[in-house]
């Protein structure tokens, strides 16, 4: 395996082995052993990868067949708001930058780039969702993957309305509706899971929304 030619460490290659593109990271260091990079840089270029990797969801969520050009887009707008330490921070993005373009040519080469099934309407509020749970308010892995599988039922429930604009109009009594179809044929603990995880998406989405509207109130005052 190609991996193992690189590192050593089992804990290193069980990390880099997980995640959502945790399968395409052996095809990527095998395509830099044939292009001739030293063992080196080929250590730097897949630690700087697996921030995309963390970015699409953490170690237990999809498998990629593939990366889209959206998503690579969104990282690079995404990544530099969540670095902690701003010292050098400069040229940390231009490190991960060239190692992201490195693993963009693997995936052209392979046929592996814009090869995802289109994209289901509620994603983008769970990405959203999930992404500030991680990031701010510190969920363990364990809670992310509880609340991505109730959110998902709930994004689904409210079909064509799971967008942005369709939160604007959901009310209280159709939340309430949700929920107590849902509770109907779940236990005591799959109740409590899907209530903690709309209390959070609620607020989340109070918040965001009401941002939203100030922003256009103003833009209709200027």
């Amino acid at each position: 395996m190609a991996l193992e030619q690189v590192f050593e460490c089992t804990r290193t290659l069980r990390r880099l082995r997980r995640g959502p593109v945790g399968k395409l990271l052996e095809g990527f260091c095998s395509w830099l052993l044939e292009h001739g990079f030293s063992r080196g840089i080929i250590r730097k270029h897949l630690s700087n990868v697996s921030r995309l990797n963390e970015h699409l969801g953490g170690p237990r969520s999809r498998v990629c067949q593939g990366v889209s050009s959206k998503e690579i887009e969104v990282f690079f707008k995404v990544y530099p708001l969540q670095c902690r330490n701003r010292r050098g921070l400069a040229g940390h993005l231009r490190r991960v930058g060239s190692s992201v373009k490195r693993f963009l040519d693997y995936l052209r080469e392979s046929g592996l780039l814009d090869s995802l099934p289109p994209q289901e309407i509620y994603q983008p509020l769970l990405d959203a969702y999930l992404q500030w749970m991680r990031h701010d308010q510190h969920a363990s892995e364990g809670t992310l993957e509880v609340r991505r599988h109730s959110m998902t039922q709930f994004l689904q429930w409210l079909g064509t309305e799971a967008t942005p604009e369709g939160l604007f109009r959901l009310t209280a009594e159709r939340i309430e509706k949700f929920f107590l179809s849902y509770a109907q044929s779940m236990g005591r603990s799959a109740r409590h899971s899907m209530q903690s995880a709309l209390r959070s998406f609620l607020r989340l989405t109070r918040h965001t929304l009401r941002g939203a509207a100030y922003h256009r109130q103003i833009r209709g005052q200027s």
